[in-house]
């Protein structure tokens, strides 16, 4: 009776393949340390806040009351206003100049009706238009004003 040969198993190439994927991964991992350890040491780990906003600077103008035109009746407009300008430099010049400010803000009130101003869009058309009419310069060889805001503080019409 003939011995039959032991079989062997083939190799199946499993092994080989493993090392590769492990080899893979090690490579990966190294790259993935070594882009985190440039992130950090270059400074981008502290995330820079912005600087805080300059605290706001603000004009307060007297209370208006005006007569309103329209075709109900005479009503009026009783109206307070805080100025929003960019800087302080802004702030003095308005103030210096009040008495145009106030006149310019006056003509356009009462040139207003009632029914322009009773809705929530008339009353930021009129703001709109306060903000213009106040940054524009006071004399031709001087800078407009930077009124950021028009900010209403009383609003009767009655």
């Amino acid at each position: 009776m003939a011995n039959p040969a032991p079989t062997q198993a083939a190799p199946s190439g499993g092994g080989a393949r493993k090392w590769i994927l492990l080899i893979v991964a090690v490579a990966l991992m190294a790259a993935a340390g070594a882009a985190t350890a440039v992130y950090l040491l270059t400074g981008h780990s502290e995330a820079k806040a912005p600087p805080p906003p300059p605290p706001p600077v603000f004009v307060q103008m007297d209370p208006f009351t005006v007569n309103l035109t329209g075709d109900d009746g005479e009503r009026y407009l009783h109206i307070g206003l805080s100025l929003k300008v960019q800087d302080a430099q802004t702030q003095a010049r308005v103030t210096q100049h009040m008495p145009e400010v106030r006149s310019r803000v006056l003509l356009l009130l009462s040139s207003k009706q009632a029914s322009d101003l009773a809705s929530i869009d008339g009353k930021r058309r009129l703001a709109s238009e306060i903000r213009t009419l106040v940054g524009q310069p006071f004399a031709a060889n001087m800078p407009a004003q930077n009124v950021n805001d028009v900010l209403f503080t009383a609003f009767v019409i009655q």
